[in-house]
C-alpha cells in the first residue's frame, strides 16, 4: 500500500536564464521488496551552460531518496537513463526502477504500485537528457551542443556532479544505468569522467557489435533461431527459448562462422550443407538461405520469416509481428510492429507528474523525441563499442563492476552482439554479471522478467 505523507512543494519560475530553479518535493511510502520504506519524491531543474559559458539548457529529472536511513553516505544512489538518443528516463522510471509505474494494457493502462523497485536497496535519479521529458534547451538557444555524444554526456556527467554535491551525496556509493543508446551514454561517461567515483554501470540492450564480412551474421543467428521457434516456423522439439539460443550460439561459433570465413572458396556441397543447417534453425527456405549467400540480414530476416502469412516481425521485440501491407511504406523507427505497440504512455507519465509529484510543468513531458534523434551527431567509440570503454576503464579503475542485461527476442541489439563484445573488451570476468532474458529489448517486459531483474539489480549493488 503506497500513501503520501507529507507534501511539500516549492513552485519557481522555470526555463529563464537568472531565475531560480523549479522544484517540487513531496514524502511517501511505499512497500518494495517487502520493505516498508519512507522515501522523498523530488523533481528538480538544473539550468546547464552551453559552449559559451551561458545559460543554455533546463534539465529536470527526478530523484527517490529513502528517508529512513542511518549513514547517508553509504547508501548506494544510481543514476538512471534510457537511449533514443532522443527517449526521456520514463521506461526505466515508469515501468521497471520507480515506486510507481504504469500497469495493465491498453486502453485500461493506470498508474499502480511498483512492489518491484530497488528503492529499499538504492536511492535512484531518474536522468532526463535534453530534449526529452520536461527538459529543455533555453528560449533563442541551440540544443544542438547537447544532441551529440560527447555534448550529451558532458550535459549529465555535470548534472551527477551537481546532485551529488547539492544533497551532500559526494561519499555515496556511485551507480549509473543506461539502457539501449544509454549504454553509449553510460559507456562516454566513465571513459571521460574519471574523477567521477564510479563503482557499478547497467547495460541494458547494449549498442554495438563488430563489423566485416561475416561476423554480423553471426551474432544475430541466435536470436532469429529463438524468434523463428517463438513462431512456430521451426520445432522447438520441447526446449525453452535459452536453449535454443545457445545452441544456435555453438552452431554460430563452429560450423557457421567456419563456412562464412571462406567466402567464395566454400564448396558448393557445404554451401547447401550449411544452407540445410541454417533453415533447421532459423525458419527460411535453404535455398533462400543459399541464395543469400549464407547471410541473413536483419530486414531480410523481418519480412520474410512469417511472409506466407502476410506478416512481418519486430524488431526490437521479435515477438511482435505486424501486416506486410501495412507497414511496407512506413520510415523507420514507424515500420517496427513492436515500437509503438503499446501506444503512448506519455498522458499518465505527465499526469503522474502533475497530480502526484506536484510538479508545476510548463510543457508536455516529451516521452520519446524523434527530432532530437534526427539531429543527433553520431560521432565517437562510444556507439560501436561501449564495451570496450568500459573495459578500459576497469583496467584503470579496480573497482568498477559491470551488469549487463538483455533479451533473447531482440533484433536492435542482439544478445549474442552484446555477449562478442563484452568478451572482446578486456572486462575481468570476476566483475561482470550477465542476466539474459527471453524478453525482447525491453529485459523488464512482464512482472517474472521484472521481478528477476530488479532481483538482479539488488544483489550486483549490494555485492551478493
Amino acid at each position: 500500500m503506497r500513501r503520501t505523507v507529507l507534501l511539500l512543494v516549492l513552485i519557481l519560475t522555470a526555463g529563464l536564464a537568472g531565475a531560480e530553479p523549479a522544484v517540487a518535493v513531496t514524502k511517501h511510502v511505499g512497500t518494495f521488496n517487502q520493505q516498508r520504506v519512507k522515501y522523498s519524491a523530488t523533481v528538480a531543474e538544473t539550468i546547464l551552460d552551453g559552449p559559451d559559458g551561458k545559460p543554455a539548457a533546463s534539465m529536470i529529472n527526478t530523484a527517490y531518496v529513502r528517508e529512513d536511513v542511518k549513514d547517508r553516505a553509504s547508501r548506494p544512489v544510481m543514476f538512471v537513463f534510457n537511449g533514443g538518443p532522443g527517449a526521456s528516463s520514463s521506461p526505466l522510471h515508469m515501468s521497471a526502477f520507480g515506486p510507481r509505474r504504469i500497469g495493465g494494457e491498453p486502453p485500461q493502462r493506470k498508474l499502480i504500485d511498483n512492489p518491484y523497485s530497488p528503492l529499499d536497496t538504492v536511492d535512484l535519479v531518474f536522468v532526463d537528457p535534453v530534449g526529452t521529458g520536461f527538459s529543455r534547451p533555453l528560449p533563442n538557444v541551440d540544443g544542438q551542443p547537447f544532441w551529440s555524444i560527447e555534448g550529451d554526456a558532458a550535459s549529465v556527467v555535470t548534472f551527477i556532479k551537481a546532485w551529488r554535491k547539492q544533497n551532500d551525496r559526494e561519499s555515496s556509493p556511485l551507480f549509473i544505468c543506461g539502457e539501449s543508446y544509454g549504454t553509449t551514454r553510460a559507456s562516454q561517461i566513465v571513459s571521460s569522467a574519471p574523477e567521477l567515483p564510479i563503482i557499478g554501470v547497467l547495460l541494458l540492450s547494449m549498442t554495438g557489435g563488430p563489423e566485416g564480412p561475416d561476423m554480423p551474421y553471426v551474432i544475430t543467428l541466435p536470436t532469429f533461431a529463438a524468434t523463428a521457434a517463438f513462431h512456430g516456423k521451426v520445432d522447438a522439439q520441447g526446449r525453452t527459448p535459452a536453449q535454443i539460443f545457445a545452441e544456435a550460439v555453438q552452431f554460430a561459433r563452429s560450423e557457421y562462422i567456419a563456412a562464412l570465413i571462406q567466402g567464395d572458396s566454400l564448396p558448393p556441397a557445404e554451401k547447401a550443407r550449411i544452407a540445410q543447417e541454417l533453415s533447421k534453425r532459423i525458419g527460411l527456405p535453404a535455398d533462400f538461405i543459399a541464395d543469400n549467400n549464407l547471410r541473413i540480414t536483419k530486414p531480410t530476416f523481418m519480412l520474410n520469416l512469417l511472409k506466407d502469412r502476410g506478416l512481418r516481425t519486430g524488431q526490437l521485440d521479435a515477438r511482435a509481428t505486424g501486416s506486410l501491407a501495412e507497414y511496407a511504406d512506413k520510415q523507420p523507427p514507424r515500420d517496427d510492429p513492436s515500437m509503438f505497440a503499446g501506444g503512448s504512455t506519455a498522458g499518465l507519465v505527465h499526469e503522474y507528474f502533475t497530480n502526484e509529484l506536484k510538479f508545476p510543468a510548463k510543457d508536455n513531458y516529451r516521452t520519446l523525441n524523434l527530432d532530437v534523434n534526427s539531429k543527433w551527431q553520431f560521432k565517437g567509440e562510444a556507439l560501436a563499442n561501449p564495451a570496450g570503454l568500459v573495459g578500459a576503464a576497469m583496467q584503470k579503475n579496480s573497482e568498477l563492476r559491470v551488469f549487463w542485461g538483455a533479451g533473447i527476442y531482440d533484433i536492435t541489439t542482439p544478445l549474442y552482439a552484446g555477449r562478442y563484445i563484452l568478451d572482446h573488451a578486456s572486462i575481468p570476468t570476476q566483475r561482470l554479471v550477465v542476466g539474459e532474458f527471453a524478453t525482447g529489448h525491453t529485459v523488464f517486459d512482464g512482472d517474472s522478467n521484472l521481478d528477476r531483474f530488479t532481483q538482479a539489480v539488488r544483489s550486483f549493488i549490494s555485492r551478493r
